[in-house]
């Protein structure tokens, strides 16, 4: 579960390992270099278990702190003749402004669409940039850019890999993956939200939420994302809770039965004008009195049409 936190919570300073972060040194890629980064670490974990601890016993020290991660820079750099991979080479179908602004955090929520494979042909860029500037929505999303969480989830996903990309260039493994887990600490809180509160208020939450992030990153401090913020839940989320789901048989045989009960209350009952009679009241909560003159005899006993008592019964 994320940990709470309220809004404006964030900043740059804490011990190590707490996802605070300084420049770093290169932003090139190298696949293979990184997997080794990260057996290497593996192997130097597992030897220093062997050499410290007993076999058959269990570790009583505390684990080592990561080194902070550092700051992604705002600079793009490919190096040619050599195996690495840049940025805008992991992620072509994204503008290499793009790239730019997130790596400097200044990338805004409502750009998200951005980062969507699925429409990063150029024209439906143009459209898409076209439809949002006429609708004003400034740094909140738009409902039609996000129809449903779905939506989202992919180009923020998106987002979280570009992060974590420029990160990869001075950090260990150990950061790398522990950022990664704030990042999808958050994308979860987000699926519950949408589970319990309408939509809309959903995308409120996370526009301010990713402005609080935003700001906090900009220090060096990632662990925010592992946060719900309950400051912003308050504001956004308390109050817009989905209605209350309906199953389609309950639904469906309270949608009959109601019309055919009430209907019933202004029907004559058949089987109390003849000679055998009706049990009272009416077990099919039909009206007992007379079909021929519609009237009851007395205030507490209905009578039938073959009752004397009925005007009209002689005629019949």
């Amino acid at each position: 579960m994320p940990e709470s936190s309220s809004s404006g919570s964030g900043n740059g300073s804490g011990p190590a390992g707490s996802g605070n972060a300084s420049a770093p040194q290169t932003l090139s890629i190298d696949a293979t270099q990184f997997a080794t980064m990260f057996a290497t670490a593996f192997a130097q974990a597992q030897a220093q278990l062997n050499t410290t601890q007993p076999a058959g016993t269990a570790s009583q020290a505390p684990a080592p702190t990561p080194a902070p991660p550092p700051v992604a820079s705002t600079q793009v750099i490919a190096n040619p003749g050599t195996s690495t991979t840049s940025i805008p080479d992991l992620f072509p179908f994204v503008d290499e402004a793009v790239l730019h602004d997130i790596a400097a955090h200044t990338f805004k929520p409502s750009d998200l669409w951005k980062l969507d494979e699925r429409i990063a042909n150029l024209a439906d860029r143009k459209q898409r940039i076209l439809d949002l500037d006429t609708m004003s929505f400034s740094d909140n999303l738009s409902p039609r850019s996000f129809p449903t969480l779905a939506h989202l989830l992919i180009p923020l996903e998106v987002y979280h890999q570009v992060l974590l990309a420029y990160l990869s260039g001075n950090n260990s493994v150990t950061t790398i993956l522990q950022i990664s887990r704030y990042f999808t600490k958050f994308r979860a809180s987000l699926i519950r939200f949408n589970e319990q509160y309408r939509w809309s208020a959903v995308q409120l939450y996370f526009t301010n939420f990713f402005m609080e992030r935003r700001s906090e990153m900009r220090s060096g401090s990632y662990s925010g994302w592992a946060t719900i913020d309950h400051q912003l839940q308050a504001e956004y989320l308390f109050g817009q809770n989905r209605p209350a789901a309906v199953t389609s048989s309950s639904s469906g045989s309270s949608a009959k039965s109601k019309p055919r009960s009430e209907d019933r209350k202004g029907q004559i009952c058949f089987a109390f004008n003849t000679l055998s009679g009706c049990s009272s009241p009416c077990p099919e909560g039909r009206k007992h009195i007379c079909r021929d003159c519609h009237k009851a005899k007395g205030t507490e006993h209905a009578h039938s049409s073959k009752d004397a008592a009925c005007p009209n019964s002689s005629s019949r």
